[in-house]
């Protein structure tokens, strides 16, 4: 972790206080600076290629902080650490299992101008947005594309209206010494609300590979020059259905990507159960074909459980084609719980 990480971490503990009031000649208004969650997972795989590989997510827990400092001011941030059993090794190396997703400071002058910075979200596809995923892990046809929760450090104007939403972001690689950091690009993103359950995006990206997670976490076909990203996605959510995709495109590599799903929540529209219990089975497609790789398919089929909107269970089944070369079967399933405060 850089000292950039220690000291925007070391922001957000400092300013967190617990809850206080505000007194008025009147009355006394309860004022919550800080909400959040910790979410906690334990993740299981087993593929079938080349005899019995298997992985164990254990424990996986992902923990974000709102702070609202009044006035326009607020602070975000999302930490994550993963410690995965993997073919009879733990990975215990704690610089590798902890990342800092995201932690910012955010101005909030109108709905339609903010302002963040630190290490920002870069907002490339569907799943960097924030949009659905149903599988248990990352969607493959984004994740072998772009780097997944893709974050860097850099500044953000944003902002959202009724039907519109965007950011421009501008990111860079800090380190000792600052004489080796570097701007590495920017990012563009712009959502429409066609319905109040449809949402259409497009987001794109330019750019180096020579810092950033683009060096250190890009999909293998990269090599260390430039990448120049377009996507769309859509995202419909309506009387229990979730529907949603992506398709990227790198022209610096020539490569494609398309990835969709769609789910339904069977408990949706019953009176009796809503809010209380969903049942999702989905069935999801992803492809990706770029130049120096083999081209791959997979699809996936699987079912979300969630009790009393906290606990969560899921399982799956994936077969992924290399070029229809030869093929792997995945089964997957994953146990979660968040607790929200």
């Amino acid at each position: 972790m850089n000292k950039f990480n220690i000291l925007f971490i070391g922001m957000t503990l400092f300013c967190a206080t617990p809850m206080y009031c505000i007194e008025s000649m009147d009355t006394t208004e309860t004022f919550q600076p800080l909400s959040g969650s910790i979410y906690s997972e334990v993740n299981y795989e087993y593929n079938s290629f080349e005899g019995t590989n298997s992985h164990v997510g254990l424990p996986r827990v992902v923990g974000s902080l709102y702070l609202n400092l009044s006035r326009g001011w607020s602070v975000e941030a999302e930490f994550e650490y993963e410690q995965a059993y993997e073919n009879g090794t733990w990975d215990n190396e704690f610089n590798h299992n902890f990342v800092t997703n995201k932690i910012y400071v955010n101005k909030h002058f109108t709905n339609a101008f903010q302002v963040k910075a630190g290490i920002v979200e870069v907002p490339i596809g569907l799943t960097n947005s924030g949009g659905p995923a149903l599988t248990i892990y990352d969607p493959e046809s984004e994740a072998n594309i772009v780097p997944l929760t893709w974050h860097e450090t850099g500044v953000s104007l944003w902002g959202e209206t009724e039907r519109w939403a965007y950011s421009i972001t501008g990111v860079c690689y800090i380190t000792a010494p600052l004489s080796e950091s570097r701007g590495l690009g920017v990012a563009v993103r712009a959502d429409y609300h066609v319905t109040s359950c449809l949402k259409i995006g497009a987001s794109a990206y330019t750019g180096t590979t020579t810092g950033g997670m683009m060096k250190f976490s890009s999909p293998e076909y990269i090599g260390k020059s430039s990448v120049n990203y377009i996507s769309l996605d859509y995202d419909y959510q309506a009387k229990g259905w979730i529907i949603d995709g992506a398709i990227t495109y790198d022209r610096k590599h020539k490569a494609k990507a398309i990835g969709t799903e769609i789910g339904y929540d069977i408990f949706k529209n019953s009176f009796t159960i809503n809010n209380k219990l969903s049942l999702i089975p989905f069935v999801r497609y992803d492809r990706l074909l770029a130049e120096a790789i083999t081209p791959m398919e997979k699809w996936t089929i699987g079912a979300n459980i969630c009790l009393l909107g906290h606990f969560v269970v899921k399982a799956e089944y994936g077969v992924r084609h290399h070029c229809k070369m030869y093929l792997e079967r995945i089964v997957d399933f994953g146990l979660g719980y968040t607790i929200p405060f």
